[in-house]
């Protein structure tokens, strides 16, 4: 059943121990590719990709650090640590800027609750 959202639900069969994974994904991309409806074409290369949620997630975990520890911590992770003060603060600026764009109901002013720095003053 195709719905106007473009979901569709389907059930199906599978018998796992017929097929390698391989197997089955070649299968499904064969399936998607001859009944993808024409209404919703496929997305093309220009969409996200899944290293743009990794940095997002990354410098998420850099404000959150910073917000607990310092740079001279020896706690602090050294991945972070090892891009140095101005990639880690300009990384945290950066989060903000996204967390604006997916929360666009929230006051402008209003920052999250590990904004605040440890070893900094709040910019």
């Amino acid at each position: 059943m195709l719905w106007e959202s473009g979901r569709e639900a389907a059930i199906v069969a599978i018998q796992w121990s017929d097929y390698t994974d391989d197997e089955l994904a070649r299968y499904f991309r064969k399936w998607l590719k001859e009944n993808r409806p024409e209404q919703f074409p496929a997305p093309n290369d220009k969409g996200r990709k899944v290293n743009d949620r990794r940095v997002a997630l990354n410098r998420l975990g850099i404000m959150r650090a910073l917000h607990t520890l310092t740079l001279a911590d020896v706690r602090f992770p050294k991945v972070f640590k090892d891009r140095g003060e101005k990639y880690c603060y300009g990384a945290r600026k950066l989060v903000l800027k996204k967390l604006v764009e997916l929360f666009p109901f929230l006051p402008r002013e209003e920052k999250p609750i590990s904004w605040m720095t440890k070893g900094r003053r709040s910019t």
